[in-house]
């Protein structure tokens, strides 16, 4: 994958060269503009795709010639979509990886709890899982996140190692903190959007219709139509052959410290 370093790289020789080339043939000024702009862009749009792999890698599928599958649910602990997506996959013998926000744990300590005490993984969602949080200071990002660490270890005991930006977005900042604190990050390869699409056919046609082996699932134990579709799109998966297993296992890698 092209890497942010590098393109920086390039286009800082782009922008050299055509001053040397100003020298023979004039250039417009607005091209000088144009560079920098082109750069920014491709830098705001390569940070809301995690699949770029652009800032830093994540991983965001398994083998791809696996007929496995994992699913991951962001934003737990809630209270009480959390506990009702435990019972559904408890009822259908699944693990699952969730990405905990570390403000959420306090007064749902007996659901972290629950969630590592029926064999499925936790990671580290951030702390606070601000809007703001992509533009946080590194030092304040690295304190956010590390106090989920926390948090989680506080209540579970675990050191968590996998980590998953807040919505998705990377940026240097978020690739320094991963760095720094020796993260995992985990990506998708099917998002489900089960936070805006209010139609529970077109959620389930979405969470299927390009699902293959390999994949890593994304989604919310909030989402407005999850608990609907699950016990369905759980047996779809069966029937085309797919087995759901925990993300470390598809991976293979270990998820604590």
């Amino acid at each position: 994958m092209v890497k942010h370093q590098n393109v920086r790289i390039a286009f800082l020789l782009l922008f050299i060269a055509t001053a040397i080339a100003d020298f023979w043939y004039p250039i417009p000024i607005a091209n000088y503009f144009l560079i920098p702009i082109f750069f920014l862009a491709l830098t705001l749009i390569s940070s809301y795709f995690i699949q770029w792999n652009y800032f830093f890698n994540s991983i965001n599928h398994g083998d791809r010639s696996s007929n496995k599958i994992a699913i991951t649910f962001d934003d737990a602990p809630l209270e009480p979509y959390t506990n009702q997506v435990l019972d559904l996959l408890k009822q259908h013998n699944i693990k699952a990886l969730f990405f905990i926000i570390g403000k959420q744990i306090k007064g749902n300590e007996a659901i972290v709890q629950r969630i590592v005490n029926e064999g499925h993984i936790i990671g580290n969602h951030s702390f606070s899982h601000a809007n703001s949080f992509p533009i946080f200071s590194i030092n304040k990002m690295i304190a956010d996140t590390q106090q989920c660490n926390d948090e989680i270890e506080r209540v579970t005991g675990k050191k968590v190692r996998l980590f998953r930006p807040p919505f998705g977005v990377t940026n240097p900042r978020i690739a320094a903190t991963v760095q720094h604190l020796q993260y995992i990050s985990i990506g998708w390869s099917l998002r489900s959007y089960d936070t805006t699409i209010n139609n529970p056919t077109k959620l389930m046609q979405r969470c299927l219709v390009s699902l293959r082996g390999g994949d890593i699932v994304l989604f919310h134990d909030w989402g407005k139509h999850t608990l609907d579709i699950l016990p369905e799109w759980i047996e779809e998966v069966k029937k085309r052959g797919l087995e759901i297993v925990r993300a470390d296992e598809l991976l293979r890698i270990e998820a604590y410290r």
